[in-house]
């Protein structure tokens, strides 16, 4: 989601299939950057290349004055060096992702250098994931986050669901702060993460303003994993009047319910299940 000149975008959502999953980004610009005339300093992509997927989510630092364009700069770094290297038939990897994250980093320090600014200026956090069948390789730097939605069976039998949190990443000392793609030693602030469990049913990447998508608010300092929306994806797809093709309505509706002062992106990977495969859906 970009604002050129003369147009400011307001809100996206997109829905695309990947077999066997389904994806979709959705993204909403803040109540105060609506009101102070700002544009909206997040920016996502997905890409892939056959059975290979990539995600990448950036929220700009707000402070920093140019970070709108820092965001949709780190992202298409990212998304060129997974996108080549995939292509030419790398496999997904820790390493991989680790360049990636370098590439980001020096695209920032050339576009700060073509417009005389600081690196400082396009600050913005990035989160990212490839994946390729039951393998999850993930990075991080900043606030915004990676989580997992996983499946195990109960003492009872029952299907037990619950987040985990799946990128960690480290934070500054005074409250707000963030680290950044743009810090001089943004490999020591960025975690890198693998899973290759076939009881994940979805990754979440997320930027702080969209953290109602996953965690509830205890009013005390700790906040909770809720899983309300998660698992509420499957009951509405198997609603008679529900279905693929509508289901950006699904996340739509949610970035209206749950509007702050903050921009929120969102992007959710859901491995459906054999039932709600589309019934012409091309194998990659």
């Amino acid at each position: 989601m970009s604002s050129d000149r003369g147009r400011l975008q307001l809100s996206r959502v997109e829905t695309c299939w990947i077999s066997p999953w389904l994806l979709s980004v959705s993204a909403r610009l803040g109540r105060r950057h609506w009101h102070d005339g700002k544009p909206y300093q997040d920016a996502a992509h997905i890409g892939n290349h056959g059975d290979t997927f990539w995600m990448v989510v950036a929220d700009g630092v707000g402070q920093a004055p140019l970070s709108h364009l820092g965001s949709h700069h780190a992202i298409a770094a990212v998304h060129g060096t997974l996108g080549t290297a995939i292509r030419s038939g790398r496999l997904p990897s820790k390493e991989l992702v680790a360049e990636a994250y370098a590439a980001a980093h020096r695209t920032l320090a050339d576009e700060a250098a073509r417009h005389g600014k600081p690196i400082d200026d396009f600050a913005t956090t990035l989160v990212t994931a490839i994946v390729r069948g039951s393998s999850i390789y993930a990075a991080g730097i900043g606030d915004s986050s990676a989580v997992l939605y996983a499946a195990h069976e109960g003492p009872d039998g029952k299907d037990l669901r619950h987040i985990v949190p799946f990128c960690t990443t480290p934070r500054p000392g005074p409250p707000g702060a963030t680290y950044s793609i743009t810090d001089d030693d943004h490999r020591r602030f960025t975690r890198i993460v693998e899973t290759h469990s076939p009881a994940v049913l979805a990754l979440v990447l997320a930027t702080d303003g969209a953290n109602p998508f996953f965690l509830r608010d205890t009013g005390v300092d700790e906040h909770q994993f809720d899983t309300t929306y998660l698992d509420n994806i499957e009951p509405w797809l198997r609603h008679p009047t529900s279905n693929l093709r509508l289901y950006g309505n699904f996340y739509g509706a949610l970035l209206q319910r749950e509007d702050a002062d903050d921009d929120a992106t969102v992007i959710v990977a859901y491995r459906l299940p054999d039932d709600l495969i589309p019934p012409n859906a091309a194998e990659p």
